[in-house]
């Protein structure tokens, strides 16, 4: 009956665990600050004081030479110069954090996989000048970014638009569909983004928080005919984000049927909405936005290269894109070729290609290009990249259009060459998927190989 008193209970139920551990937490705090008190009064205080600022000093001294981010180190500096006696304290109790061990065993095994690629590869800096070799070495070195060969970049104006683009490469030259398939949801993911800015009919308007980039640099969009700022304040809707809105769409229902799934967009009618918003009937070109009628490049391009017209609207903006040439940036001209391409019209993806104005290639080697500019020539920009991937379009160009290397995604390639009549020698080869594909053209004849074994050729010109 004890154990059962009220009293009894009273206590255990206060004597626990949690009130113990609690008081005896209350205790070492209550020393903790009596001793702070007892050195911080009378000659104690001036060691304390002493010893907090030589240890700020220090810890200045050593974000100074630390190599580490300009912002953090700023920061830190900054922090420990307001507050001198606990800056350098707090800097030891919060900065300069280490990952966890189990981190830093997953970063480390990253890292230990991908070693071999990081690796420079020898021989690929022979055809480099002795300034370019350098700055890879250097490169190399501390990114660690090693050169490589036979590399292609593509630019994408709208990252989310354009996403399921980079998709639909990765699988045509890998055909592996399972990697696809988390990458697929993102995209989906990215282009729900954009359907609040969707009106009856399927088209953008007026989208507000992207930043609509038509090309870059502004003085080469070929006067396209919307006001466009970051973001996007005007009112209306305009052809490229639309073009690119819908490019998208019929990507991603590309890769649905790759995945074995239901196609997620219905595209006839934003399609004819496109159609109807922006194709002039009277000139059979596409305007720049529904109430303007400019016609520049950048409209037609995509319109072309996404197949968002019918076979009989083609013709006149063939026409017109041929016409036209490169009058955009250096962004524009790989969909501009390839739409060409695709239409079968090789000749003057060639001459684009060769052409020796100030928009093209020629006259990057005429300002003394080793590596492919930002824009066609170092005074269009004013702060001109000098090595800018997006202007790399004659690589992919010149292997699947000109030397017609076409990898399928089941791991085949069919050879379909169109190297002009005029060029009487042609020689490219490049590997990829663990082979070396090989197209030459000599005393006119063309022969394309794989690994060293001639193959067909589909249509060879």
């Amino acid at each position: 009956m004890l154990f059962r008193s009220p009293v009894v209970r009273f206590f255990s139920r206060i004597l626990n665990r949690v009130t113990i551990t609690v008081v005896l937490v209350a205790l070492q705090l209550l020393w903790l600050c009596w001793v702070a008190f007892a050195i911080t009064t009378g000659t104690g205080r001036v060691w304390v004081n002493g010893l907090l600022n030589a240890l700020s000093l220090l810890i200045v001294l050593y974000l100074v030479r630390k190599d580490e981010n300009s912002a953090y180190k700023v920061g830190w500096i900054a922090l420990i110069g307001i507050l001198p006696l606990l800056g350098g304290a707090l800097y030891l109790a919060f900065g300069n954090k280490r990952p966890s061990k189990r981190l830093s065993l997953k970063m480390h095994a990253v890292d230990s996989a991908h070693k071999k690629d990081l690796q420079q590869q020898p021989g690929v800096l022979d055809s480099l000048d002795a300034g370019g070799q350098g700055q890879s070495r250097y490169v190399a070195k501390y990114g660690p970014y090693p050169a490589w060969q036979n590399t292609r970049a593509q630019y994408f104006a709208s990252g989310e638009a354009m996403y399921p683009q980079l998709l639909a490469l990765y699988y045509r030259y890998t055909g592996d569909a399972a990697a696809l398939l988390p990458y697929y949801e993102t995209a989906l993911g990215m282009i729900r983004h954009f359907a609040q800015y969707e009106r009856a009919d399927g088209l953008l308007m007026q989208v507000a928080d992207k930043w609509n980039l038509v090309d870059w640099p502004e003085n080469l969009r070929d006067d396209y005919d919307f006001a466009l700022t970051r973001p996007v304040v005007g009112a209306g809707c305009h052809n490229v984000i639309n073009a690119l809105y819908l490019g998208a769409k019929k990507t991603l229902n590309g890769l649905a049927r790759v995945l074995g799934r239901e196609e997620p967009y219905e595209l006839e009618k934003p399609v004819f909405a496109y159609r109807r918003a922006f194709y002039r009937k009277e000139t059979g070109l596409l305007a720049d936005s529904e109430t303007s009628s400019h016609t520049s490049l950048h409209s037609n391009v995509y319109a072309l290269y996404f197949g968002l017209l019918e076979e009989a609207e083609e013709a006149p903006v063939i026409e017109f894109l041929e016409k036209r040439g490169f009058s955009c940036g250096v962004m524009l001209s790989y969909y501009l070729l390839l739409a060409l391409a695709r239409r079968g019209r090789y000749e003057s993806v060639y001459r684009l290609l060769l052409n020796d104005s100030d928009h093209g290639w020629c006259n990057m080697l005429r300002e003394g290009a080793t590596t492919c500019f930002e824009a066609w020539g170092k005074d269009q920009k004013w702060n001109t990249s000098l090595c800018h991937p997006w202007a790399s379009a004659p690589v992919p160009v010149i292997l699947e259009e000109i030397a017609g290397i076409h990898l399928s995604p089941e791991g085949g390639c069919d050879f379909a060459p169109h190297i002009p009549k005029e060029v009487d020698y042609f020689h490219t080869s490049v590997r990829m998927r663990g082979k070396t594909y090989t197209v030459t053209k000599q005393d006119g004849e063309i022969h394309a190989a794989i690994d060293g074994i001639e193959q067909p050729k589909a249509d060879a010109k």
